[in-house]
């Protein structure tokens, strides 16, 4: 069952997000590294402030300089959750897919990063809400699936066009809803592992 929040429809998709990426921080050193890219001063309009436009490897690297740390609130611990389990979900589909192997230990499963693009630069300016980066351990090449975790209906239809390489959408609640939770968590990690597939593919070509 899909969930259901109060407000308008930009505060619904802002609070969705939440609940699946965790918030990002907001210090002074990730403002001077947005400073520091941020050179031909353009901005773009959202909603009733302006956001730096950064090129969307600079906006990458904010994001992973903004990862959070430990939270003991509920909301973010619930999320971390999910950047968890979904990470996990990941791994064993790519294990599935013999893309690497589980059995080999930590060396392996460390080449899957899970991280939250809850930033502005990253993602009301270029769409993303969240991001997986996967190391081939026989090529060490590297490898992104990026994620938009949306209630916007025309993105999920597909009738709009997402920035994201997956579209996270009715996530059901992972304690009521638990056997639709995970069958929904296998669906997202078999559509990123099909866009490392393909990019791997592109690749060796």
């Amino acid at each position: 069952m899909a969930r259901h929040f109060d407000g308008g429809p930009e505060r619904r998709g802002r609070i969705f997000e939440r609940q699946v990426f965790s918030a990002c921080e907001d210090t002074p050193e990730v403002r001077q590294l947005i400073a520091k890219y941020w050179t031909g001063n353009r901005a773009v309009t959202v909603g009733d402030h302006q956001v730096p436009h950064l090129t969307f490897e600079h906006a990458i690297a904010v994001a992973k300089a903004a990862q959070p740390k430990e939270r003991t609130d509920r909301p973010e611990r619930a999320a971390a959750r999910i950047m968890r389990e979904l990470r996990n979900a990941i791994i064993e589909e790519l294990d599935e897919r013999g893309i690497l192997t589980i059995t080999k230990g930590d060396t392996e499963i460390a080449a899957v990063r899970m991280y939250t693009g809850q930033t502005p630069v990253l993602d009301e300016v270029h769409g993303v809400d969240g991001f997986l980066e996967f190391t081939d351990p026989e090529t060490q090449r590297a490898y992104r699936v990026t994620f938009d975790a949306t209630i916007n209906r025309a993105k999920i239809a597909g009738t709009q066009r997402a920035s994201a390489d997956v579209v996270i959408s009715d996530l059901p609640d992972a304690v009521e809803e638990s056997d639709a939770y995970y069958d929904a968590l296998e669906r997202i990690a078999s559509a990123a592992s099909e866009r490392i597939e393909q990019q791997r593919s592109s690749h060796a070509a």
